[in-house]
């Protein structure tokens, strides 16, 4: 149910939020409204996190560079949470355009993991080192012999993205469409503290714990029954994550 037609961007929030509290642009800074609308946004997010993180979930590709001046080393993406999994294509037909079904996930260990460096993989493994990963074995090109090649996007992750805080006015809330009024009234709270309106905050205080409930119940029907979800031939049913990477909530 929304019970506002809240506008999809940061301008839109200031126009409601000017609008239900009575007040104009001039009574805060741009900057203090931020901060207030981020606070509020943050907590939505949590609330979606504690239904399902991987409501948050993107993919990131880079060049599978397997070489002597990488040594299969990458850094994580800045806007990395927690990682899911990790793919490589070490053999594509075409190392300039692999395809999807070329993709392999790889193990994961934790570098406190290993005891014999000279130890050979036999599969793509992924060694965590805290800011960065290493990809082992090293591989080599089948066609040319040892000579090692790189592969376009041929590394892959999945994984929780950090949201940025909303700080240009075309900024658009990534929680699910519907609910971004809740967002609205969450401000609102302080808004209504600061200018000592008795009615207001209260009024804003329920209609945020109702909003944060509904979105709640809402994010819950939207996870998959796994009953329905199985494919068939799938060796590992439980690896697969929600279809919502990249696409706005």
């Amino acid at each position: 149910m929304i019970l506002n037609d809240t506008s999809v961007t940061l301008n839109g929030l200031y126009q409601d939020m000017y609008f239900l509290g009575k007040f104009t642009s001039a009574t805060f800074s741009t900057g203090d409204l931020n901060r207030i609308i981020n606070k509020y946004y943050k907590i939505l997010q949590e609330d979606l996190r504690s239904i399902n993180e991987d409501f948050f979930m993107v993919s990131a590709t880079t060049t599978l560079q397997l070489d002597s001046v990488s040594n299969g080393t990458y850094l994580f993406p800045l806007d990395y949470e927690k990682v899911k999994s990790y793919w490589v294509a070490t053999n594509p037909v075409n190392t300039s355009a692999p395809l999807y079904t070329e993709f392999v996930r790889c193990l994961v260990m934790d570098a406190n993991a290993v005891v014999d460096p000279s130890y050979a993989f036999s599969n793509p493994t992924i060694i965590n080192f805290g800011n960065y990963f290493k990809l082992v074995p090293q591989l080599t090109n089948p066609a040319t012999g040892p000579a090692l090649y790189p592969v376009t996007n041929g590394m892959k992750i999945y994984y929780i993205q950090r949201q940025a805080d909303l700080v240009n006015p075309t900024d658009i809330p990534n929680i699910f469409y519907g609910y971004h009024d809740a967002i609205t009234w969450g401000a609102l709270i302080d808004v209504a503290q600061r200018l000592g309106k008795g009615n207001l905050e209260e009024k804003a205080t329920a209609m945020f714990a109702q909003r944060r409930k509904e979105m709640k119940a809402d994010a819950s029907n939207r996870i998959l029954d796994p009953e329905n979800s199985i494919v068939e031939g799938q060796a590992n049913q439980g690896s697969w994550g929600y279809p919502y990477g990249g696409n706005q909530l």
